[in-house]
């Protein structure tokens, strides 16, 4: 029993041992990194701890990195890379940061690379192509387009980032016609995993570009977008609010709408549950789009007759609409289900571009850290019923939209297993040292391997 002891205390150093060299030699990484960073970019771009950072949901805050770096171009991205790479220092990179949990868009204790200020825009003189810098929000890229009365494949809400909203699908009001914004993607600037700068597209690299289209962060740092220009001036958008007893109409008028008037393109919608927790109701909210400046265009004539509490449907500039969606939010502990239609039409304009029913959003909002477990149980349980209660009607898909997964779940197997695999001989050739991988230093989102 002694010599067992004995055996059992001497493992037990050399492992406590172990681990405190791991870490010492970690530390070091991060404090070489940070110090690498600070000389090159100095003090207008790099900043120690999280300084005054802004970050977009509460728990991030929680969060903190060794330092901050804010790039401005691709060649700074290099240099950041090649900084971090050889220091083995961990990172993490964000565009708008709606990737919440630690190391998703803000790194635990090493570097977060901070792209909001590459927010170039490029117009073609044909103005059908547009160059976008991976660092805009979605204000930031409507706001700039429109000055030339353009628009590209965006979402609905301001502070969402372009980076993980084009890298992740990209649901727009103008899907129905163009489909998810990755489909619109005809080139992306990408800095390797080795440090070295890619251009890709169809021709030039045909698998790195299948890749990116539903990827997310697995194969590099993308840089820039150049994307599909639409002409668009002022469009109908804005929410109505409902009664919980208007619920059987909204569905009925939003059947009606992706089948009666699933071929004029020009229309968008979606619709919500909120439950309120103060008052123990829900509300229903239907949000109305029409790409062109049309007040009562004929597919929501239907829907127009139903009563409703508020109201601020109206023509005007997506970008203020997107303003709108994301101060929408109430304070208070509150759940809310977002049904986002995938029109036919979407899919069809998406198989155009080399492929890609109903997406559901579970979104809460709660104000207390003790509650986290309760709600993080109460989001799997939802998950769960839902899927059991689809498969009984038989309207089961294990697709999982990326950038609606949660943590728990598994997108990437959700996309067949041959893309699956084809996806992760991809990503071993490209980052064959495995930077972005789950045991790599950029660990954060979903990871193929």
């Amino acid at each position: 029993m002694a010599s067992f002891k004995s055996s059992f205390i001497t493992t037990l150093l050399r492992h406590g041992l172990a681990i405190a060299f791991a870490t010492a030699i970690a530390t070091q990484g991060i404090t070489s990194a940070c110090s690498r960073l600070a000389t090159t970019f100095g003090p207008d771009a790099y900043f120690p701890g999280n300084g005054n950072i802004t970050v977009w949901d509460a728990k991030q805050q929680e969060t903190n990195s060794a330092c901050w770096v804010q790039p401005t171009s691709t060649e700074d991205v290099s240099t950041i890379l090649g900084h971090i790479k050889d220091t083995s220092c961990r990172f993490a990179v964000k565009g708008g940061g709606h990737a919440r949990n630690p190391d998703d868009s803000v790194s635990a204790g090493g570097v977060t690379i901070d792209m909001q200020r590459m927010r170039s825009i490029e117009v073609s003189p044909s103005q059908r192509i547009v160059k976008l810098g991976s660092g805009h929000v979605l204000l930031s890229l409507y706001q700039g387009l429109e000055k030339y009365n353009l628009t590209s494949l965006g979402g609905r809400v301001a502070d969402v980032g372009l980076g993980g909203f084009v890298l992740g699908g990209g649901f727009s009001h103008l899907s129905p016609k163009y489909g998810l914004a990755m489909d619109n993607v005809f080139e992306y600037e990408l800095v390797l995993p080795n440090a070295t700068v890619a251009i890709v597209n169809e021709v030039t690299q045909p698998d790195l570009y299948f890749a990116l289209r539903g990827g997310m962060n697995n194969f590099g740092i993308v840089t820039h977008f150049t994307m599909r220009a639409v002409p668009q001036g002022q469009m109908l958008a804005g929410t109505r609010t409902y009664t919980a007893d208007k619920r059987d109409a909204i569905i009925q008028q939003a059947y009606q709408l992706t089948t009666k008037w699933k071929n004029d393109t020009a229309m968008a919608f979606h619709y919500s549950f909120g439950y309120k927790q103060e008052a123990d109701d829900y509300t229903i909210a239907f949000n109305p789009g029409y790409s062109l400046p049309i007040l009562y265009p004929a597919p929501f004539e239907e829907q127009n007759q139903i009563p409703f509490e508020t109201g601020t449907s109206r023509i005007g500039w997506n970008s203020q609409f997107s303003i709108e969606s994301a101060s929408a939010t109430p304070s208070g502990g509150r759940s809310n289900l977002v049904i986002q239609p995938l029109f036919e039409a979407a899919i069809r304009a998406g198989k155009e571009r080399g492929g890609s029913a109903a997406v559901v959003l579970l979104t809460v909002r709660w104000e207390n850290a003790e509650d986290d477990d309760r709600i993080d149980a109460f989001a799997r349980r939802w998950v769960r019923r839902s899927i059991a209660v689809t498969k009984v009607a038989g309207r089961f898909h294990p697709w999982l939209y990326i950038n609606y997964a949660g943590k728990h779940q598994d997108p990437f197997r959700a996309y067949g297993e041959a893309n699956l695999q084809r996806l992760k001989v991809i990503q071993r050739d490209v980052d064959p040292q495995g930077l972005f991988t789950s045991q790599g230093l950029c660990r954060g989102y979903f990871k193929l391997r």
